[in-house]
């Protein structure tokens, strides 16, 4: 899930009037201050909202207002998976990407020594192309062979060795499907998306 995991007020600030410049509108909910929010925009066909942040009890308010301000547009809320809140018909699509610079550098940052290794392909950073241990080594034997993207999911907690394995996503080269559970269980994810 991209999102503000920090800002100052100074921050927070900014970034509001950049929504306000491109139209973006400001909705709260709180009993007395603010718990929640959503930064939203409106047209005639549909309503999104590229931010939503608070407690999932204060989100819920959130999300039955904006369903009832979009009536029949199309309502996009980019906000974490999880289960879909009773009474709404949606579907959960991925939004948002991300990827390493130095693909090597984060395994060793993320899991420093480990056994594993991961056959490694990216066609726009060839430095991050290659057969690498978790520790960010360069070896010759790899038990899995992913792309830099699914790297990614697989690093971060957004997904873990056994889906992307069944989607079709990595292919497991040695048996080590119980070490990638261990050492990269699936977990929230939550990345900076600030400029």
């Amino acid at each position: 899930y991209s999102c503000a995991v920090t800002r100052s007020l100074n921050d927070m600030a900014m970034k509001l009037r950049d929504y306000a410049a491109d139209g973006g509108r400001l909705l709260r909910y709180g009993i007395n201050s603010t718990s929640a929010y959503a930064v939203y925009y409106i047209a005639d066909e549909k309503l999104t909202v590229p931010e939503i942040m608070g407690p999932s009890v204060d989100i819920l308010p959130l999300l039955h207002t904006l369903a009832a301000m979009a009536g029949n547009r199309e309502l996009t809320i980019k906000m974490p998976s999880g289960p879909i809140p009773e009474g709404f018909d949606a579907s959960i699509r991925p939004w948002g990407a991300m990827t390493a610079l130095n693909a090597p550098a984060l395994m060793k940052e993320i899991c420093g020594n480990s056994h594993i290794a991961a056959e490694i392909s990216d066609p726009v950073i060839p430095q991050n192309s290659g057969i690498f241990a978790f520790d960010g080594s360069p070896v010759s034997t790899a038990h899995i062979r992913l792309s830099a993207g699914r790297l990614m999911q697989l690093l971060s907690g957004y997904a873990d060795v056994s889906a992307l394995i069944s989607q079709g996503h990595a292919e497991l080269l040695l048996p080590a499907e119980h070490l990638f559970a261990e050492q990269l269980p699936p977990l929230p994810c939550f990345t900076v998306d600030e400029y």
